[in-house]
């Protein structure tokens, strides 16, 4: 078997077990039929949970939300969802580490609508999703959290804005910088470290800041 790709069509909340998915067509069983023997896993972000049924088409219902060292979390329109039929097919823990997922990696976030970003308090990675310009926001990080690291990656070819108030340190004359603008492409990025409750930009691509 292969991992298969979909998303989500709206976005849903940590205790939410029924939602839309894109497709069902490739990587899902029939409609209505329990998955018990083998497991099927879902990924979505960082978190994993368990597949119980395709309830109708592109509509699945899940089980164990935040399993294999995941998070039971909310998750915005478009973050990428994960399957196979084969749970073979993802990673296995290392040696000494008891889950899929341990607990130092970074979070990972998506964000497939205009709003905020979460100021992280741990290292982590939001990718931008919308298939279409997303205003975003960013605050300031906490004076405790000096050295977290965040990167911001676009996922598709979308200008995506990122305000984040004189909060963006460049080493370029005029910073801290508000605006980080991203190029129509995806895989435009940057390199944020909190420092002094601000975001040192240690790298870009395709990336301008104002």
């Amino acid at each position: 078997m292969a991992l298969t790709k979909t998303t989500l069509t709206a976005p849903i909340t940590p205790s939410q077990l029924v939602f839309g998915v894109s497709s069902t067509a490739a990587g899902f069983p029939p409609v209505g039929q329990i998955v018990n023997t083998p497991l099927q896993m879902i990924q979505i972000d960082d978190e994993f949970m368990f597949l119980v049924q395709v309830v109708s088409p592109n509509v699945i219902q899940v089980r164990n939300r935040g399993s294999d060292g995941g998070i039971a979390d909310s998750h915005d329109i478009n973050a990428v969802v994960i399957t196979s039929a084969s749970v073979g097919d993802f990673p296995a823990p290392a040696p000494t580490q008891s889950t899929v997922r341990p607990a130092f990696a970074p979070d990972l976030d998506g964000y497939g609508q205009s709003g905020a970003i979460q100021v992280p308090t741990q290292d982590t990675k939001a990718f931008l999703t919308g298939p279409t310009a997303q205003a975003m926001t960013l605050g300031a990080p906490s004076l405790s959290s000096n050295g977290v690291e965040m990167v911001i990656t676009s996922q598709s070819a979308a200008a995506h804005t990122v305000v984040a108030t004189a909060l963006y340190d460049t080493g370029a004359a005029g910073s801290p910088f508000t605006t980080a603008t991203f190029a129509a492409q995806p895989g435009a990025s940057m390199w944020l470290v909190a420092q002094n409750g601000l975001w040192n930009v240690v790298n870009s691509v395709g990336v301008t800041f104002s």
